[in-house]
């Protein structure tokens, strides 16, 4: 009996959140927006910037909270990673009392988010965080690991629009963050990695003497899921072995097989997912969201499948120098490249990859 009362509150509190985050958010977003224009007005934009400032507290809802990743980098050793090896702050200190902060900016992670659920709690949470960190002439580096999330960007964009700083963002430019009415954007930074963390993806297997081997991102999203079977029927008659990425590894497996990967095949659309949680707003979002598997598949040095997007040309990446377009392999003529060319894709990837990481910012 209690077990099924149990399982009727949980489907009772997903139909709630559902319905929060599906309709109630994208009708709030224009009031938001509205919100955020008013409360930046006096506030600055600060993009992080290598050298900018030699101190900086990560703020946590909980020092012992923790987030289970078994797929991805953890935003919070990653954030700690990026400021001081990346952008060069010399004194980085984690703290869960915003009366403790000693610092020149604060930085918060999805690590908060998670912990405080505020899109639950009328934002509240968000909005009393930024009302503390505001008394201090503070500015906040929210680091955001899904642009179109509504629930988190809501969040974010409190923060920062009333105490200045930047949403910091990964999969996606300032510019398309602009169009969606996002305050104070910075992007893209590929803040997942720096030179501290980037060995945890690095391969010593040379291109050439790797196993003919694709990996293929078909988690969460049926675009995904389609273009999978679209493509395998070729890749394998031509002696490909193609292994679908379904969460189906631990960490360190999943970390493995990208290292003797010899291709990894993600595509960077917006989500299908996503798009139904935008709602009438997704004419206002980038088709486009590059997730952190691209540059997992860069720093293996694998070659890279995807689709031409802001993202990569802004880091400076080109498709067919240093990746491939996802769409010619639609093409009912495509055929693979030799070795010697997707060699030279995957290691022209790599090296502009890692000098990116290396002097980012």
């Amino acid at each position: 009996m209690k077990v099924r009362v149990n399982s009727i509150k949980k489907y009772l509190f997903d139909r709630f959140e559902y319905v929060l985050i599906s309709i109630v958010l994208p009708i709030s977003w224009i009031v938001f927006e509205k919100y955020f224009n008013y409360a930046s007005r006096k506030n600055y934009f600060l993009p992080p910037v290598k050298n900018r400032f030699k101190s900086a507290t990560i703020y946590v809802h909980d020092t012992n909270f923790t987030i289970p990743a078994q797929h991805s980098l953890l935003a919070l050793k990653s954030a700690a990673s990026w400021a001081r090896s990346t952008l060069k702050i010399k004194d980085v200190k984690i703290s869960s009392n915003p009366k403790d902060i000693k610092a020149e900016v604060v930085i918060i992670t999805g690590d908060w988010f998670k912990s405080t659920k505020p899109h639950l709690k009328l934002f509240i949470p968000a909005f009393s965080l930024a009302r503390k960190i505001k008394k201090q002439n503070l500015p906040i580096w929210f680091l955001a690991g899904d642009t179109y999330n509504l629930h988190l960007t809501i969040a974010a964009s409190i923060l920062v629009s009333r105490c200045g700083g930047s949403v910091v963002l990964q999969q996606n430019t300032r510019t398309e963050a602009l169009a969606f009415g996002i305050p104070f954007p910075s992007g893209p930074h590929v803040w997942l990695f720096s030179p501290d963390n980037i060995y945890l993806f690095q391969s010593e297997v040379k291109w050439e003497d790797r196993e003919k081997l694709i990996l293929f991102a078909a988690t969460g999203d049926d675009k995904r899921r389609n273009f999978l079977e679209q493509s395998k029927d070729y890749l394998t008659s031509i002696g490909w072995e193609v292994v679908p990425g379904n969460q189906q590894f631990d960490w360190v497996s999943y970390r493995d097989l990208n290292k003797k990967t010899s291709i990894n095949v993600i595509l960077s659309l917006r989500q299908s997912a996503v798009e139904k949680r935008l709602r009438f707003l997704k004419n206002r979002a980038s088709e486009f969201t590059v997730s952190s598997r691209v540059f997992e598949g860069f720093c293996s040095g694998s070659v890279v499948v995807t689709n031409v997007n802001p993202v990569l040309s802004e880091l400076g990446f080109e498709s067919g120098l240093h990746y491939l377009d996802v769409n010619l392999m639609q093409n009912l003529n495509f055929s693979l490249p030799n070795n010697d060319l997707l060699k030279n894709i995957a290691n022209s990837g790599n090296q502009l990859f890692l000098s990116i990481i290396k002097n980012e910012v």
